[in-house]
């Protein structure tokens, strides 16, 4: 298994030209595992957090997640060369009736 802390999360897409990182509406296959896995990453380099706080990202982004047939949920994926770099989500946290 890689060392994750080796290199920064998102380094690739930082050191990448705009015109090459796609925004992508919506699910894709991988995007809890790889937003929870940069959230882990970067907190546990920045903030010392831990397990703790991976779950809680895990748990929460799932749940989100199961609420995007909602058109007022919305998540975009910034995509380079396949990969996941960021993502930017838009949620109704309650029910507007």
């Amino acid at each position: 298994m890689a060392d994750a802390s080796a290199k920064p999360v998102g380094l690739a897409a930082e050191n990448a030209p705009a015109s090459r990182i796609t925004v992508v509406r919506g699910y894709r296959p991988g995007l809890i595992a790889r937003i929870t896995f940069m959230h882990a990453v970067y907190y546990a380099r920045t903030s010392g957090f831990g397990q703790r706080f991976e779950s809680v990202v895990a748990s929460g982004l799932a749940e989100f997640c199961g609420r995007l047939d909602n058109p007022r949920n919305e998540i975009w994926d910034a995509v380079l060369d396949d990969e996941i770099v960021g993502a930017q989500a838009s949620a109704l946290y309650r029910d507007a009736r």
